[in-house]
């Protein structure tokens, strides 16, 4: 289907909100230790204020998997590291415009 998300009706975005809500995806199989790709480390969140910003260099903000935050599996660093880096970027914002 090539239409528009804007062009959807109402009932067309109710059933596509369902299907993706109840969109499964079995676990087929899991990698070892030795894949995986990231275990631990990055900059410790002693090293940044509560604006995520560097203590050591002004208006340097950090988010996301560059931070030392540690997370269940399932999903919850992926969704830690977007909204930090959604905020990090509002509080980047913010401190522009107060100097500028």
């Amino acid at each position: 289907m090539d239409t528009q998300t804007y062009q959807l009706t109402a009932s067309e975005l109710e059933n596509l909100a369902k299907l993706c809500h109840n969109w499964r995806f079995p676990i087929l199989s899991r990698g070892t230790w030795q894949e995986a790709q990231v275990t631990a480390g990055g900059i410790p969140i002693t090293e940044i204020d509560a604006t995520l910003q560097s203590q050591y260099i002004p208006r340097l903000f950090f988010a996301g998997e560059i931070l030392d935050l540690h997370g269940e599996c399932g999903g919850y660093n992926l969704e830690c590291a977007w909204r930090l880096g959604q905020y990090a970027g509002q509080c980047a914002w913010h401190t522009i415009q107060n100097i500028c």
